[in-house]
């Protein structure tokens, strides 16, 4: 008797930094917390993007743990 059990892991800078920005969302106290990087992609890539950032709002020179660089974020 047993049972078969799939396990996950993912690992890299992208995922690195997607957790710390969701972690910044309660440090923010924000629903969402996105790159700007990712915004730029969205804005790129899809006829509505414009849309579906309204009233995000940017935050220059943010330092996340495990980065380099200070970041660009937006929030809403």
């Amino acid at each position: 008797i047993g049972a078969n059990r799939l396990e996950f892991a993912v690992i890299g800078d992208a995922v690195n930094v997607a957790a710390k920005l969701e972690a910044m969302t309660r440090e923010m106290g924000a629903r969402v917390v996105v790159s700007d990087e990712l915004r730029k992609q969205a804005l790129q890539q899809a006829d509505s993007a414009a849309d579906l950032m309204a009233g995000f709002v940017r935050h220059d020179g943010q330092v996340i743990r495990g980065v380099d660089q200070p970041m660009t974020i937006w929030t809403l």
